[in-house]
């Protein structure tokens, strides 16, 4: 169990040590922190879903196998969203963009991400109304959660906003283990925390704001991807996923002027670090409500309904 833990956390963790600690050396300029925090959440997420997955071992030999173009498994292609949501992170560094563009790159990446996902559910167990519903609603919470944490990852330097999504992702990873029943969508979010807390070790006393927005811009797609995959394909549908991606909304507290006046800007800092664990556990405890109203009495199991993992691509989702 220990082994298995730390072979899916520890690539993640190194990989955005290295690539935190290397974007701080002197002479990077801003921009570079911000890709390579993007990079460093992208990558350390793509290697926890090759390794929750099995395509990716370190004993008793080192094996890897990449999964195929269109994959083979809907759920492998969270390999192919974290690349994606990497490589969103480097352009938005790389080019100095008014924040309407910035975010219809965002949206465009969100639409693909859920799109990919959900495209089995979409296709064969809604009507073009309720697909409608769900695609617009998904497309506009995600937008509104990344323009406000973006927003907030601006004014807040240093460690604290990497640290809350780490936090985040953390109770996703629980709340899709133990409430939606979906072991491996719980590992893939367990390796988005390692390498977020990881980064938020590595922008220890950095006075940027640089490695906070790549950390946010990477993050907040990858945890609604995660949360819409838990919410259709797990045993239970737990529609608290989908709050739980927002809770890093709670953290705007922190730029209240009363309470920054009152409290001063580490006290503000701190009371936004409570509220945001009051949100998680709020969700937390709706989801634990949602999953406990659908088990079953006595001895008798609910029957889980087949997951993302059990179709390909090519298969339709049954009605």
């Amino acid at each position: 169990m220990l082994r298995s833990l730390a072979f899916l956390l520890i690539p993640p963790a190194a990989a955005a040590l290295l690539l935190g600690f290397a974007a701080r050396r002197p002479g990077k300029s801003g921009r570079g922190a911000r890709w390579a925090a993007s990079l460093a959440v992208g990558l350390g997420t793509g290697c926890s879903v090759l390794v929750a997955f099995g395509l990716l071992s370190f004993a008793p030999d080192f094996a890897l196998d990449l999964p195929r173009i269109p994959p083979a498994e809907r759920v492998h292609g969270l390999f192919f969203v974290a690349l994606g949501v990497a490589a969103l992170g480097i352009l938005d560094a790389a080019i100095r963009a008014p924040v309407w563009i910035r975010a219809a790159m965002a949206l465009v990446t969100v639409r693909a991400i859920l799109w990919g996902l959900l495209q089995p559910v979409i296709a064969n167990t809604m009507d073009a109304r309720e697909a409608a519903f769900w695609l617009w609603g998904l497309d506009a919470g995600v937008l509104a959660v990344w323009a406000a944490t973006d927003s907030l990852a601006a004014r807040v330097p240093g460690p604290w906003v990497p640290a809350w999504l780490a936090a985040v992702a953390a109770g996703m990873g629980a709340a899709l283990f133990r409430f939606a029943g979906t072991d491996v969508l719980a590992r893939t979010a367990g390796g988005l925390a390692a390498a977020l807390g990881a980064l938020a070790l590595a922008s220890v006393g950095d006075r940027t704001s640089a490695p906070a927005r790549g950390a946010a811009l990477a993050s907040v797609p990858l945890l609604a991807g995660l949360a819409a995959a838990g919410r259709f394909y797990g045993v239970n549908e737990i529609d608290a996923l989908l709050a739980l991606a927002s809770v890093p909304v709670a953290a705007w507290v922190c730029r209240l002027p009363h309470l920054r006046r009152r409290l001063g800007e580490r006290g503000a800092l701190l009371a936004a670090t409570g509220a945001l664990a009051a949100a998680l556990a709020v969700a937390l405890s709706i989801g634990w409500r949602e999953a406990s109203g659908r088990e079953f009495g006595g001895d008798q199991a609910p029957e889980a309904p087949p997951g993302v993992d059990d179709y390909s691509a090519d298969e339709d989702y049954p009605e």
